[in-house]
């Protein structure tokens, strides 16, 4: 079940960072990071936090997949899908290709990494997390 749901995030995930987005003249690639975000806070805040959760999914479900789940291999995970979206975005036009994008899903990712790291050291080897 857990694999159906992850499979229907990441067709979401891909539709909304990529597909369902209007070519746009304005595009380019931002390589610097936090430019910008004592100028414009509010909205660069609010950008850093849902480009965050957006991975956590990933993190998460790709910890709970892999047998020996290290927070290096989802941030690896993490950054390498993060890049592919980033440059597919440049690529199409679809947005700029930005450093703090990369950077904010690399972090959900470790997140998510975290959530699941936790879950399966409190609740799994004591089973009383886990219903009968």
């Amino acid at each position: 079940m857990l694999g159906v749901m992850f499979a229907e995030y990441f067709v979401v995930l891909l539709c909304f960072t990529i597909f369902f987005r209007k070519e746009s003249e304005d595009h380019g690639i931002k390589y610097v990071l936090f430019h910008n975000y004592l100028v414009n806070y509010m909205h660069l805040l609010k950008d850093a936090l849902m480009n965050v959760v957006i991975f956590i999914p990933i993190g998460f479900c790709s910890s709970v997949f892999m047998k020996h789940p290290k927070w290096v291999k989802i941030l690896l995970i993490s950054g390498i899908l993060s890049c592919s979206i980033e440059f597919s975005q440049y690529i199409l036009s679809r947005g700029y290709c930005d450093a703090n994008d990369i950077m904010n899903n690399c972090i959900g990712g470790v997140l998510g990494w975290l959530m699941a790291f936790r879950i399966r050291k409190h609740c799994v080897p004591h089973r009383t997390c886990v219903s009968a």
